[in-house]
């Protein structure tokens, strides 16, 4: 994992900004913690590490409920399968 970053109101607005200035697609899990607090999302450098997390922490009890891996890119967020359709000569 990389980081994880809270989500305000607003905060679309400043990811979509930030999104746009990366130069590689950007692997991301959302989640939300059991019983509290804001939803936050952890990176990854690798599609593998973020299946073999969303996996483990799905059932873990930790968050009440983790997605599936998403991919920033030029300020949008999107699914893998879509991510492959739209730029498929950029591998993850």
């Amino acid at each position: 994992m990389v980081h994880k970053k809270s989500k305000i109101k607003g905060l679309i607005d400043v990811i979509q900004e930030y999104g746009k200035k990366l130069k590689r697609p950007e692997i991301r899990v959302w989640v939300h913690p059991a019983g509290r607090g804001d939803d936050y999302y952890f990176t990854f450098k690798t599609l593998r590490g973020a299946k073999a997390f969303t996996k483990k922490n799905k059932k873990s009890g930790e968050f009440a409920f983790v997605e599936s891996p998403l991919v920033a890119y030029k300020g949008y967020e999107m699914r893998v399968k879509d991510f492959t359709k739209q730029f498929p000569k950029i591998k993850l």
